[in-house]
């Protein structure tokens, strides 16, 4: 599993990363540095998993949680075909672990993009918050992704909180995503090959083409 986890009181956190070396040129998708979230065993933030083999939905960068720069992911997607070049491409790969959180830091030098995030828990306040920062050699749109298993998780203020989705009520709120188009839709989404559960996608797209751009994601019980 490309994954790590990270444990911060009652939240849980799949981050998607390489675990060794020997696995950062896999037939992956365009996932790197997305997360899930998990609050008191409860899906909070999921990933769109693969619905078939037969499309590609579920795939690209602009599904997964996080912010990114359209048709610049971190990891390109079928780079285990793309052979030498893409093995060799320069690129840099730093994580540094905290008591309440950790920092990491992606770059790859070949695509233009370098890629900065930060998890960290206050343990006083229940806070989760996962700030992300993208810089692209190219001027590009970005797009900040979250993918919840029910539009109430996203959009508390638009719909009351269905009883027994979660334990107890959770604020999930978006900050730095200043002149951004904002859409909510309903998608499909999968845990499981081939199984199809009912979600929601929340989306925020820069109107023009940036070089750099920021997100900041809070999650609180308190």
């Amino acid at each position: 599993m490309n994954a790590v986890k990270f444990e911060f009181g009652e939240f849980v956190v799949y981050l998607s990363r390489p675990i060794s070396e020997q696995t950062i040129y896999s037939h992956r998708h365009e996932d790197f540095l997305s997360y899930v979230v998990f609050w008191r065993k409860q899906p909070i933030l999921v990933d769109p998993g693969r619905l078939s083999y037969s499309r590609q939905e579920g795939c690209a960068m602009d599904v997964h949680n996080g912010l990114g720069a359209i048709g610049r992911p971190i990891l390109p997607m079928y780079r285990f075909f793309f052979g030498r070049r893409l093995r060799s491409e320069p690129r840099r790969f730093e994580q540094t672990n905290m008591a309440d959180g950790a920092s990491i830091i992606v770059e790859n030098k070949t695509m233009g993009v370098e890629k900065r995030l930060l998890l960290k828990y206050d343990s006083g306040l229940d806070e989760l918050v996962i700030t992300e920062e993208v810089y692209c050699q190219d001027a590009r749109e970005m797009l900040f992704t979250l993918n919840a298993p029910s539009r109430n998780i996203l959009a508390p203020a638009e719909e009351a909180k269905a009883e027994g989705e979660v334990s107890a009520p959770l604020n999930v709120s978006v900050c730095g995503v200043e002149n951004c188009e904002h859409e909510l839709k309903s998608i499909i989404w999968s845990n499981e090959y081939a199984q199809r559960l009912d979600g929601v996608r929340s989306q925020y797209k820069t109107r023009k083409a940036v070089t750099q751009f920021s997100s900041r994601l809070v999650l609180s019980a308190g």
